[in-house]
């Protein structure tokens, strides 16, 4: 009797690899976390970022699967975009992409989807002409709606992602406005995150959020614009969303957007490793390591991992610091350039000892 090979288990857990290809941009968005942008090509060539994925799944193990978000710089500016996705398909990766939108044309969608591309992230920072090119320049916002239309004609989902900006795209008109807005173009989820001052976004710091009072209120406006619009599926990412306590529309997935040494991991062009790509510090650099050295070794990688012994301030003796951790590191570094301090925008007050 001839036995049946056992059948292999599909992976049940998905990890995560924000791969940037270039820094190289069409746009120069006055919130961009690159900065500088001088790197047209990456310098992690895939090859050798499909060698550490494989180093790194020997440590975290093979039950999961490998999601690459693909991004840059602008991914379309990229001219072998298409023979990396090929080669992502065949090693058996899932592919996300994330771009400005602004150079996809009615092609690319079957482009991508030939290619097993789940999803296409487009960024949006506001749901008006004036609002989004008074971050991305003149013109923009109708390229970007663009973009969505010929990804959404073609049957592939596409998302945006929202960066809220205090004064400038929060008010209940704005979030009415993009939820009409992501109605209408059939977007497949709006993702809400805050801007944290990193890169270029160092000489705007008045749209970080600074007040933890005004940043509360903002999110309760989030949410009640949320159940006006049941019909349309929201992501809001933030550790401190945990800690309202309006209630919470059931069209909305509340995302404590903290992945660090958990299932997130992000390689920049230039070979600089990322807990959080929005968290402007290092944990180590692809030229000088290997993925599985960083994330087996790495000390400052494992510091923000614990990073509850570490927190100063309010944070240290807060009785829900289990649940948010000290808020977010990435808005702390943005504003003060020091890890594990209170997060600026937490409305907290000191607890009494």
């Amino acid at each position: 009797m001839t036995l049946a090979a056992p059948e292999a288990r599909a992976p049940s857990r998905a990890f995560t690899i924000q791969y940037e290809i270039n820094d190289a941009c069409n746009l120069r968005c006055s919130h961009c976390y690159h900065g500088t942008k001088v790197i047209k090509e990456g310098a992690i060539g895939l090859e050798r970022l499909l060698e550490d994925i494989e180093g790194l799944k020997a440590v975290i193990g093979h039950d999961y699967q490998i999601v690459v978000r693909m991004s840059g710089g602008e991914v379309l500016l990229k001219k072998n975009l298409m023979d990396l996705l090929t080669r992502l398909l065949i090693e058996g990766h899932m592919t996300v992409l994330l771009t400005n939108g602004t150079l996809v044309n009615a092609d690319t969608p079957f482009e991508l989807m030939l290619r097993g591309v789940r999803l296409t992230q487009i960024s949006l920072d506001g749901p008006t002409a004036e609002l989004h090119e008074a971050i991305r320049g003149k013109g923009q916002f109708a390229k970007a709606l663009a973009g969505i239309r010929h990804l959404h004609e073609a049957g592939m989902p596409v998302s945006t992602a929202y960066t809220l900006m205090a004064g400038h795209n929060d008010s209940p008109e704005d979030f009415d406005a993009l939820f009409t807005l992501a109605r209408a173009e059939g977007l497949a989820k709006v993702n809400f995150t805050r801007m944290f001052p990193q890169g270029d976004g160092l000489t705007i710091p008045q749209y970080a959020y600074a007040d933890g009072l005004h940043y509360k209120a903002v999110l309760e406006s989030l949410l009640a614009a949320c159940a006006r619009f049941p019909d349309v599926q929201v992501v809001i990412k933030d550790p401190l969303v945990r800690n309202l306590e309006a209630p919470i529309p059931s069209n909305v997935k509340l995302d404590v957007c903290c992945y660090i040494k958990k299932d997130y991991i992000s390689v920049a062009a230039n070979g600089e490793v990322f807990a959080c790509r929005k968290l402007g510090k290092p944990v180590g650099n692809l030229l000088e390591q290997t993925l599985a050295d960083i994330w087996q070794s790495g000390a400052l990688l494992q510091q923000m991992a614990d990073r509850r012994q570490y927190m100063e301030g309010k944070c240290r003796t807060c009785p829900i610091n289990t649940e948010c951790q000290g808020g977010c590191l990435a808005a702390s570094h943005g504003l003060y350039q020091r890890l594990f301090v209170p997060d600026p925008a937490c409305w907290r007050e000191e607890p009494q000892v």
